[in-house]
């Protein structure tokens, strides 16, 4: 993990890539040949994309080496450079896993998903973004001060002299400016994503990958025997064993997959239509992908900001596979998508404010 004080250097051009620790503004070369492209890249609308290509980014040192590795050009410009110390995690995940594991022993679901859920998200605290979104019920007279400032964003009349008012914190403008939390320590958060995109690109690399989010992987083939267990912190776990699947976008898919008991069929769809979506949904839309169709649906806690009350509430909504803004498709002669390529990019914009020699 990166630690100790923070050392600035604004030419790098004469230190070696593999003797560097830190985090790095760099030159990067991505060539066609490579269909799943490591280094991330935000574009100007701010989609997260996976190209080929030039483009200038700011990267943990650990995934620029990997990037070399495969074949990637990497050109150093300019970064913060930290010292190397052990993870301080360490004790913790391991003291909060073994507890999970002992809650599970003895059938406790409930707890053991609460260490789950301190386990996974305790390392995102430490990125907490510094401008943040605040809300506060106040009086009028507090209403009309923060309806002044620059930083409010909206309102909701409650009733006679009380407000519902959001507003921004540390939004880069007054003396409050860069206020972070105390406790926050972004390195150790964007050091710890990098290090997880390392560990699974081997995988989702795989030419039999089909699906992957996060943590997990759909693949054609097994795994080593060595990469699986479900009791050893690390290590994947094999969830099923898939017949038949449809995988249409992230957090938008269906399998059967064959138990004890039998056929089981699993989806997953993201937005208001997961009540109502069905597996035969899922074989209609691969085969016409740009097939929309409109379903009723209930929302079982819809807020009234007016009443302060959760209610019930009938809406209509769109059941469509999101366009792939991603990755470029690969269509058959008779229109059908047969794959995607990694867009292509040259934007090297950035340079112009950067005086160095690349």
């Amino acid at each position: 993990m990166p630690g100790g004080i923070p050392v600035w250097h604004s030419d790098l051009e004469s230190i070696p890539l593999d003797s560097m620790f830190g985090f790095i503004e760099a030159y990067v070369e991505c060539p066609q040949s490579i269909k799943k492209p490591f280094l991330p890249y935000r574009n100007k609308d701010g989609t997260l994309l996976f190209p080929t290509g030039t483009f200038v980014g700011v990267y943990y040192s650990e995934e620029l080496k990997y990037a070399k590795e495969i074949g990637y050009t990497i050109i150093p410009i300019c970064g913060y450079l930290f010292e190397e110390m052990e993870s301080p995690f360490k004790g913790y995940v391991n003291s909060l896993f073994e507890s999970r594991s002992n809650a599970k022993k003895m059938g406790n679901n409930a707890l053991s998903f609460v260490y789950k859920l301190l386990m996974n998200s305790f390392y995102g605290r430490f990125g907490i973004n510094p401008q943040s979104t605040k809300t506060e019920i106040c009086k009028k007279s507090r209403r009309d001060l923060l309806f002044r400032r620059e930083e409010f964003i909206d309102e909701v009349f409650l009733r006679e002299d009380l407000y519902m008012v959001s507003y921004l914190t540390n939004s880069g403008k007054g003396p409050s400016y860069w206020d972070p939390q105390k406790n926050s320590a972004v390195q150790l958060s964007a050091a710890i994503t990098a290090s997880a995109r390392i560990y699974m690109y081997k995988y989702i690399s795989r030419e039999d990958c089909f699906y992957t989010d996060t943590d997990s992987i759909v693949l054609g083939k097994p795994l080593p025997e060595e990469d699986i267990s479900s009791s050893v912190l690390g290590q994947f776990k094999l969830e099923d064993r898939i017949l038949e699947g449809y995988f249409l976008a992230p957090q938008c898919y269906c399998f059967t997959t064959e138990e004890s008991e039998g056929i089981k069929k699993v989806f997953k769809f993201k937005g208001a239509g997961r009540s109502v979506i069905t597996p035969e949904w899922f074989e209609e839309q691969y085969a016409n992908p740009s097939k929309t169709i409109s379903e009723k649906v209930t929302f079982h806690f819809r807020p009234d900001w007016k009443e302060l009350e959760v209610q019930m509430k009938d809406s209509t909504t769109t059941l469509r596979t999101i366009g792939n803004i991603k990755r470029k498709s690969l269509l058959d002669e008779s229109g059908k998508c047969v794959g995607t390529d990694p867009l292509d990019i040259n934007d090297l914009s950035c340079l112009n404010n950067i005086s160095t020699k690349v």
